[in-house]
């Protein structure tokens, strides 16, 4: 299957502030007709991350969990993300520490799509 927007989350102790992510990115994208998947790349959390994060895609179909073997950095973890959405026409990074608005990921896939980016 070929998914229109793919977005990639390094996770590192975040079991405070993932499901929020998640949720408002997906409340995000409820009207939308596109295909989206989530890949969680968990980067050897020492908290409830990894759980959390199995918890969200075994509920949802459109989330990936995958787990490092060890703390690789936020840019390996990102790496392997990228590695794993090839299947995507477009690809997004987001910070999982609610630093970043995740409602900008809907902004910017509009503005890429009207604008027919590559």
């Amino acid at each position: 299957m070929l998914y229109d927007l793919a977005v990639i989350i390094a996770v590192y102790n975040s079991s405070c502030t993932i499901e929020t992510l998640i949720n408002r990115i997906n409340a995000c994208f409820t009207d939308e007709t596109i295909t989206m998947r989530i890949l969680l790349i968990d980067d050897f959390s020492m908290d409830d991350s990894p759980v959390l994060i199995d918890r969200m895609a075994e509920r949802s179909a459109n989330i990936t969990a995958i787990h490092l073997k060890k703390n690789y950095g936020q840019q390996s973890a990102l790496l392997c993300g990228l590695r794993n959405a090839r299947n995507s026409r477009y690809v997004a990074t987001i910070d999982d520490d609610l630093q970043q608005a995740p409602e900008i990921l809907k902004q910017l896939y509009q503005y890429i799509v009207s604008h027919e980016a590559d």
